[in-house]
């Protein structure tokens, strides 16, 4: 005989206990408990676990420095309308760094940012918009209601 168990799908409140864990082990420097407790999360959608995942990966703590994936942690944030995420990835692409640099992509997160109310966001957007031609202008408001439309 098969003997099935349902098991429950985690609650927001057992979401933000892991959560919590992660912060605990951070404070501690407890990078591998912070990652157990921070990646499922993350694959699962918690836009605060995915941005702070993406900053432990862009900082190396406990793990090898990857730009590479903390961009792609910051973009599912991002994507998703976290506004601290949306800063980052357009700083990330501002400097290059984890992806080709794009004053072009970088103007647009950072917009989306600052519409949210980052003001480091609309000072760096503001810092790049000078290095952006009329044409390159229009592709990044294309790209802001792209953006915007997909969150």
């Amino acid at each position: 005989m098969l003997l099935l168990t349902a098991v429950a799908a985690p609650t927001a409140g057992d979401e933000e206990q892991r959560f919590a864990k992660g912060l605990a082990a951070y404070d501690a420097g407890d990078f591998e408990t912070v990652i157990e407790a921070w990646q499922p999360l993350a694959e699962a959608g918690h836009l605060e676990a995915q941005v702070s995942l993406a900053e432990v990966y862009l900082s190396g703590l406990g793990v090898a420095a990857d730009p590479v994936l903390a961009v792609a942690w910051y973009r599912r944030a991002a994507e998703s309308g976290d506004p601290v995420a949306q800063l980052n990835l357009g700083d990330l692409y501002a400097r290059g760094l984890g992806v080709a640099r794009d004053p072009v992509e970088a103007f647009a997160w950072l917009d989306l940012a600052a519409q949210q109310g980052k003001r480091w966001a609309a000072a760096r957007r503001d810092e790049i918009a000078p290095q952006l031609d009329a044409a390159q202008r229009a592709e990044a408001r294309t790209r802001i209601e792209r953006y915007r439309s997909a969150e």
